[in-house]
């Protein structure tokens, strides 16, 4: 028996070298399993007919076993002006929207996957989706965030028959209105109304690059501290509601690191404007080797090499930030310790290299050159 496994995703041209890794990894790591079916269902925006044809190269060596559909969404998010205009997601990407039309742009199904462009599959995940019982009353299926203590927006396993049931698209919109008129606008509050109704996925499903550089027991502590739901309210203040959630031992955190579904780099830029967690803006990070594997087997891997040349001088800068003031490193290292290398730096270039020879050769000129 074959099993159809539909998955979504939306990006704009912005993300379109990351989002055919992300279409190449999530049948590279199933390409060894029998009996599924991948039907994509990919968004966009911006995209012209060259780009599409590539996304369906990426797909090429995975045709026996899934299939790719693009579909223009502009007109479909140009309909909600009153959330489409807000400066929010003009600051992001309106793309973000459509997981949450998801209920009905596929009325065919009852249950779907929802995922963001900025991750690796790593491992197989079909049977925990074919799993999934549609009956039971939930929306959704998410990773609950070590940073925030909240679900994650990044990949869902939906149960589309009970959205519809319940209409989710309309209550979620509903929130969005309130959130826009507020100076600070939080996205995975917009279902946290919704909190008695979703349900946990494993940690696996959702790896960042800087938990390799946490220690086991700070992993374990995030991991143990309840989840955190803020509700939405228009007309009084907003209110918290504190659910605990899965427990992991130090073992269960290492092989998490060690065997992850999911590679999610998630992240915004930093105190010194550095994107920590973008291979596709600085590609010398941790566990950055996972997603320049899967693009170099894209038709977009020439592009992004070019790219690196033209930007090196940048990647230069970026690598001098990092290794002088890393958030990684502790105090004394940044107030003493990188003045101490850089100086030292300076005096081999500058005053040894630049200043000693010519001073070497105008002093050899001056007093040691032989008269006749």
């Amino acid at each position: 028996m074959q099993h159809e496994i539909p998955i979504a995703f939306a990006f704009d041209k912005n993300y379109l070298k990351t989002g055919a890794v992300a279409l190449y990894s999530l049948l590279h790591a199933h390409h060894a399993v029998e009996g599924v079916f991948f039907s994509i269902y990919v968004f966009y925006s911006g995209l012209n007919e060259d780009d599409l044809n590539r996304l369906q190269e990426t797909i090429k060596p995975f045709k026996h076993f899934a299939a790719l559909k693009c579909q223009d969404i502009s007109a479909t998010l140009d309909s909600l002006p009153t959330i489409t205009d807000s400066a929010w997601v003009n600051r992001y990407s309106r793309m973000i929207l459509v997981k949450y039309l998801l209920p009905s742009l596929f009325p065919q199904y009852s249950k779907m996957i929802w995922s963001d462009v900025d991750v690796v599959f790593c491992r197989a995940f079909a049977d925990d989706f074919i799993a999934l019982d549609t009956s039971e009353s939930f929306h959704l299926s998410g990773v609950i965030s070590l940073v925030s203590q909240s679900v994650t927006e990044g990949f869902w396993f939906c149960n589309l028959d009970y959205m519809r049931e319940h209409s989710f698209t309309q209550q979620v919109l509903e929130k969005f209105k309130i959130q826009v008129m507020r100076p600070y606008f939080k996205e995975p509050t917009l279902i946290h109304h919704l909190h008695a109704y979703i349900k946990e996925l494993p940690l696996y499903y959702c790896v960042l690059p800087y938990y390799y550089q946490e220690e086991l027991n700070d992993l374990r502590h995030k991991a143990s501290l309840p989840i955190r739901f803020e509700i939405i309210h228009q007309d009084k203040p907003n209110e918290f509601i504190y659910r605990q959630q899965i427990p992991y031992e130090i073992s269960q955190i290492q092989d998490i690191l060690s065997n992850p579904i999911i590679m999610h780099y998630e992240s915004d830029k930093d105190a010194l404007g550095i994107y920590n967690g973008k291979p596709w803006e600085f590609p010398l990070g941790n566990q950055y080797h996972l997603w320049l594997e899967m693009l170099a087997h894209t038709p977009f891997w020439k592009d992004f090499t070019l790219e690196m040349q033209k930007k090196r001088i940048e990647y230069r800068d970026i690598a001098q930030k990092i290794h002088y003031f890393s958030q990684d490193k502790r105090l004394y290292e940044v107030s003493i310790r990188s003045i101490k290398v850089f100086a030292s730096h300076y005096y081999n270039l500058v005053v040894k290299e630049r200043w000693s020879k010519p001073i070497k050769t105008f002093f050899q000129k001056k007093f040691f050159q032989k008269k006749f």
